[in-house]
């Protein structure tokens, strides 16, 4: 029967109750998908979800659009929240100037997951105001199930190669040199003469010595390796599942890794028939090794292996990889893979504990406490061995960066019935406290022997950054079903942020809905090829509070003039600063057979 039951926002519903657009996956969808992360698995498996990738490498996170792009100015990422609790952002490396990293989410292993839902319009998502106008995924991680104790280990391998399934190519050397031979004839020179110049003297020779093809050698069989052992159980009062997995992703170019190690513990425990408790634990470490692919760079060698010229030589005459490649700016790929860092490391920690009382039949009080915590560390090298240039060499950057996240939900809820009428009224509070801190640093002209940030050094720039914002928030829900055929669901949350100003610090968002079922009237009984014929109608209003903290202050910043420094202004108080709103509204019919 759990296809008939639907996780939503603070609570679950039947399937056939849904006022709302929400889509969803269970565990046994997403169990044979390799991936590094659960986000690449939802890819094609929702309606009205698009999810690509921002640059490929194992571990990097994703960009998910649920119902198309919402926001020009603020953030488009959706809220997530796991087993009832919001968490950061995906991309929690809000600074990559130097790393390509930063999807925490990915710490969730797969295979603790039990149910992804995905609330689609204001009818469903509302409940979360302010932050839910790029659409809300709740996941669910699993629990102990009835009857004895269950022990699973399980190892997972796969390869990968680089794909290309419209064949495309660049030039064969012979193709590309009687290309070029006949471009500088065109110009009227010889490709022949030495005296033509370096870009004009293409004699056929240069391929007599041999040619590379640069996208074989900057690529690789790429490796997954996933490692797990689970237990769970069900002794009665207490119920518990505990994890332990190991998951290491090899790229398909070289110098791109992805290792994470985390330990999930999920317990439930009934003190008595009145009172229980239990709590969510899910901690690890992730450890990420890139390179720069998310643009035209010389160290990216998808743009490499298309720049290099094929008789240009992989290897010097010492044997080391050759960095004397003028035509892709004096830059090897393979060496920046071999000598450089770019690397990432990330200690996270998610967790909360709740306790539940039930004075009376139908009635629950629930507190929840939570605390995340993000410890990443970054370093980005340039080395002498991997650069043919003069000055500035070698180069080095530094990040840290903490993110913590406290919150406590408490909501209080009533169920009942009476006669063919069925509702459920919750009312609830929330607040959350966010702080950043980030610590970043460069250094010019290292001593190679020494490349860290020592007394000495040449350093350009330092930065330290720290952030805090809180969010305090007031909610409610009425669900109500007539003899299940008709339905309606409103909801209503107020929401105050410390990101707005004082005059629109406070913001109200709410939704309407109601539903159809239509098989389920009288007048259907007899039409058996129908499964499910529903008519469907909402409409609210959600909230994006996806921006940078302090823009409704004014600010200064430094400045010279006349050889003294001093400040000036830099950006306008504005008081008025509040939500991007938007109004989605949906009237649809559904009908299966």
């Amino acid at each position: 029967m759990i296809d008939e039951i639907v996780v939503v926002g603070y609570g679950t519903t039947r399937r056939e109750a849904k006022t709302g657009s929400i889509t969803s996956v269970t565990a046994d969808q997403l169990s044979e998908i390799p991936a590094s992360s659960f986000d690449k698995m939802l890819a094609g498996k929702m309606a009205g979800v698009q999810i690509t990738s921002a640059t490929g490498q194992p571990g990097s996170n994703s960009n998910i659009r649920i119902r198309g792009t919402s926001s020009i100015y603020a953030d488009n990422e959706p809220l997530y929240v796991v087993d009832g609790i919001p968490v950061m952002e995906m991309n929690n490396n809000r600074d990559t100037r130097f790393t390509n990293t930063g999807n925490s989410i990915a710490m969730i292993n797969p295979n603790d997951i039990e149910t992804i839902t995905v609330l689609k319009d204001a009818a469903s998502a509302s409940v979360y105001g302010s932050r839910a106008a790029n659409g809300v995924i709740l996941i669910t991680t699993k629990s102990g199930k009835e009857g004895k104790s269950r022990f699973t280990a399980r190892v997972k391998y796969g390869i990968s190669a680089l794909a290309n399934d419209n064949n495309f190519r660049v030039m064969t050397d012979e193709q590309l040199l009687s290309y070029q031979r006949q471009a500088v004839t065109n110009a009227g020179l010889n490709p022949d003469d030495p005296a033509s110049g370096a870009l004009y003297y293409r004699p056929a020779s240069l391929l007599d010595d041999g040619t590379t093809d640069w996208m074989k050698h900057f690529t690789r069989l790429g490796q997954m390796q996933d490692y797990e052992i689970n237990v769970s159980g069900d002794s009665g009062k207490t119920k518990y599942y505990n994890s332990l997995s190991y998951h290491i992703n090899e790229g398909i170019f070289y110098g791109v890794e992805f290792k994470k190690m985390n330990a999930r513990l999920n317990v439930d425990h009934e003190l008595n028939n009145k009172l229980s408790t239990g709590t969510r634990i899910n901690a690890g470490y992730m450890y990420s090794e890139d390179i720069p692919m998310q643009s035209l760079y010389y160290s990216n060698p998808s743009f490499a292996g298309m720049t290099i010229l094929p008789w240009t030589a992989k290897y010097d005459e010492n044997g080391n990889f050759n960095t004397n490649i003028p035509e892709n700016s004096m830059t090897n790929p393979r060496a920046t893979a071999a000598y450089d860092d770019q690397w990432e490391k990330q200690y996270i920690f998610n967790g909360n504990m709740y306790l539940e009382w039930k004075p009376l039949k139908g009635l629950s009080l629930k507190t929840t406490n939570a605390a995340e915590l993000n410890f990443n560390e970054g370093r980005r090298y340039w080395s002498n061995e991997a650069h043919n240039y003069a000055a500035g060499y070698p180069t080095l950057q530094t990040m840290q960066t903490q993110y913590r996240l406290l919150t406590t939900s408490n909501t209080a809820t009533y169920d009942g019935s009476v006669s063919k009428h069925t509702y459920r009224a919750l009312v609830g509070q929330e607040a959350n406290k966010r702080d950043y801190t980030l610590n970043y640093q460069m250094s010019r002209n290292l001593n190679p022997d020494i490349p860290h940030h020592v007394g000495g050094n040449e350093t350009n720039d330092m930065e330290y950054d720290n952030e805090t914002s809180t969010l305090l928030s007031y909610f409610g829900i009425l669900d109500y079903n007539f003899d299940g055929r008709y339905y309606f669901q409103g909801s209503a949350r107020y929401d105050g942020s410390s990101k707005f100003g004082k005059n629109n610090r406070w913001g109200l968002f709410y939704s309407i809905g109601a539903s159809w079922n239509l098989h389920n009237e009288y007048f259907m009984k007899d039409m058996n090829w129908i499964n499910l014929l529903k008519l469907r109608v909402s409409y609210g209003l959600n909230g994006n509070n996806n921006i940078r903290n302090y823009r409704q202050y004014g600010v200064y910043t430094s400045t010279t003039y006349n050889g003294i420094t001093g400040l000036r202004p830099y950006t306008p108080a504005n008081d008025d600063l509040s939500w991007e709103k938007t109004l989605p509204g949906i009237l649809e019919s559904i009908i299966t057979s």
